[in-house]
């Protein structure tokens, strides 16, 4: 293992113990930005990286430290207790020759579940909430930096942490794309796009960090020259020009799906080869994801129930890693040839809670007219962003801890009291904590 790989690993899991609590968080969000996804201990039989060694520790400490990781109870920990459920119990119905399937299932709860239960922990109001945005900013900033230098030099500065990461930048169609510490450009340019809005959730209390923290996710996702983290920003655009009509979306919803009905039955193709029309720098490989969702309709009978070994045939192309499978770069699908429909469909349901909570919680806010239900609102269109970016791409690193961050913030936000003379009982738990500093507006 590289010794300066090595050296940083020891320092975050060390910082994972000593950090306060209120910090806590940190170790991780450096770990997901800048350290590869390699393994840097293996225990019977699964090989733990240093975002997962990070996950363990921290959940000992909160159970150490007392730390309430399921209080208060939310819908949120049952669909997730059933999603990992059906992960284990589908992972029978695989054979070992790729892998041993029961570790592999294993090693998605352990990843989803473990970093659920860790935000659960660490961010369980709007004042950690906050707190955890300005430390993903400030991890942010050094990333956008030395990926815009990527871009412009060739030279992946990761590289000297080891990890199989090439010091010559990615080159397609004549274009750098930078992909700093992680597997792949799209994957790097992915956590940019997704973050903007989770940047801006500091609008209200610190502007000019705000402001950074948006330019620092633009920087990342445009150095990453590929279409799908472009599409990614552009959806979290979308989330936050509809801000102005949010008690109208239900109505958009109905327009949208009228619409995308409308095109099914009017366009040549399924209405999901839309996404092969989308090519904006050049490279893109938005056919092979249509045609990927097409083929995953057609062989529906293979991996319905708990998914399959054998997913070759699907396409005309295979991966380096297996004899036995095609490029599943479709979250969802991915889901499905994991564990069937059960995974899959569990995984939709916890997006959905998620909207609905977010959006329950909302309306109480709007009744009281509390600034809070922006951060919210945000919140919630960066899932609506990644959820969209599960159309074509499948997070196979440790991007795949960001979106179970932001599904564990939810609970905690979610609970928090409004803002003061709202009229609401706070409940035990609010009232033996700290008296919180809620979010403000500043003229």
């Amino acid at each position: 293992m590289n010794p300066l790989f090595s050296s940083l690993a020891l320092v975050l899991v060390l910082a994972q113990v000593v950090l306060p609590l209120r910090l806590a968080f940190l170790p991780l969000l450096v770990a997901v930005c800048h350290l590869p996804n390699i393994s840097v201990l293996g225990v019977g039989g699964g090989d733990f990286s240093i975002t997962r060694v990070l996950i363990g520790v921290g959940l000992i400490r909160a159970v150490v430290s007392r730390v309430p990781i399921r209080s208060p109870r939310h819908p949120l920990d049952i669909f997730v207790a059933v999603w990992s459920c059906f992960a284990v119990l589908t992972s029978f119905a695989h054979s070992s020759e790729d892998s041993n399937p029961l570790v592999f299932s294993l090693g998605l709860v352990y990843n989803a579940a473990g970093t659920y239960l860790y935000a659960r922990a660490y961010v369980k109001d709007l004042d950690s909430f906050a707190l955890f945005i300005k430390c993903l900013v400030a991890v942010l900033l050094p990333l956008a930096l030395l990926m815009m230098l990527e871009n412009v030099t060739g030279q992946n500065f990761y590289a000297v942490l080891g990890g199989g990461i090439d010091a010559q930048g990615f080159l397609r169609e004549g274009r750098i794309r930078a992909q700093g510490a992680f597997a792949h450009p799209i994957l790097a340019g992915t956590v940019g796009a997704s973050s903007l809005l989770l940047a801006l959730g500091l609008w209200h209390q610190d502007r000019r960090l705000a402001i950074t923290g948006a330019v620092a996710c633009v920087v990342i996702t445009l150095s990453s020259s590929s279409s799908g983290p472009l599409m990614t920003l552009f959806a979290g655009l979308v989330a936050l020009g509809l801000w102005r009509w949010r008690t109208n979306l239900r109505g958009i919803r109905w327009c949208v799906f009228l619409l995308l009905v409308c095109l099914h039955f009017t366009m040549k193709v399924p209405v999901w080869y839309l996404i092969a029309r989308m090519d904006i720098v050049g490279g893109s490989t938005g056919w092979h994801r249509a045609e990927l969702i097409t083929a995953g309709l057609e062989h529906l009978n293979e991996w319905w129930l708990a998914g399959t070994d054998y997913t070759v045939h699907w396409m005309p192309t295979g991966v380096s890693w297996s004899p036995n499978h095609t490029d599943i770069t479709n979250h969802y699908l991915a889901m499905g040839v994991n564990g069937g429909l059960p995974l899959m469909l569990t995984f939709i349901a916890i997006l959905l809670k998620c909207f609905q909570s977010l959006g329950r919680r909302m309306a109480e806010l709007r009744d009281a007219d509390d600034p809070s239900e922006f951060v919210l609102w945000l919140v919630g269109g960066a899932i609506f962003a990644h959820s969209l970016t599960f159309l074509s791409i499948s997070y196979f690193d440790q991007t795949n801890a960001l979106i179970w961050i932001v599904v564990g913030i939810v609970p905690g936000i979610c609970s928090a009291g409004t803002s003061a003379g709202d009229g609401s009982t706070p409940n035990e738990e609010e009232l033996a904590a700290p008296q919180p500093i809620h979010f403000a507006t500043h003229s």
